[in-house]
C-alpha cells in the first residue's frame, strides 16, 4: 500500500507542478500583463508594431513591483525561445530603459513561424524573477530549417 501511494505521488507531482505554472499565451497582436513566476514583479508586454513577425521586432515592456510602483533601473533580459524546437536565436535583444518602469526591447528576432516564448528576466537589487509569454507567429523563416527523421 505504501509503495502504491509513493508511485501515485511520484506520478502526480510533475502534473501538479506544471499545472501551477503561470505562463500567459499571447496572440501575435496587442499587449498582455502577468506576474513573474515568484510574484516579485508585474510585467506588461506590448508589441510595438501590433504584430509579432518573422524578423526583427520591438517590444514595449512596463515593470512594476508587487505594490504597483514602477521599477526603475532594473536589469532586463529578453530571450525569444522556440519551445517546440528547443532553441532560441543567435541575435541578442537590445534593452533600453526609458524611465518610470518602461523598457524598450529592440532587435527581438523571430527566425521562423510557429509557437514562441518571450522570456523576460527582471533583476532589481536582490530580486530576480521571470515572466514567460507564449504566442504564435505566422510565416516562414529566413533562418534554418529543421528536418525530422523517423
Amino acid at each position: 500500500m505504501k509503495i502504491r501511494i509513493f508511485f501515485i505521488i511520484l506520478i502526480m507531482f510533475p502534473v501538479i507542478a506544471i499545472a501551477g505554472m503561470e505562463h500567459k499565451h499571447m496572440e501575435s497582436t496587442g499587449s498582455i500583463s502577468m506576474n513573474t513566476d515568484n510574484g516579485n514583479f508585474a510585467v506588461k508586454l506590448s508589441v510595438h508594431d501590433k504584430e509579432m513577425k518573422v524578423g526583427k521586432n520591438r517590444l514595449d515592456i512596463m515593470i512594476e513591483d508587487k505594490e504597483g510602483h514602477a521599477v526603475k533601473d532594473a536589469n532586463i533580459e529578453v530571450v525569444p525561445w522556440m519551445p517546440g524546437m528547443g532553441h532560441g536565436v543567435d541575435e541578442k535583444a537590445v534593452i533600453k530603459g526609458e524611465g518610470n518602469g518602461m523598457y524598450i526591447a529592440e532587435n527581438v528576432v523571430i527566425n521562423m513561424g510557429g509557437e514562441w516564448e518571450i522570456r523576460i528576466s527582471v533583476n532589481k537589487g536582490e530580486l530576480t524573477d521571470i515572466a514567460v509569454f507564449k504566442f504564435q507567429v505566422a510565416g516562414s523563416g529566413h533562418g534554418h530549417e529543421h528536418k525530422m527523421n523517423h
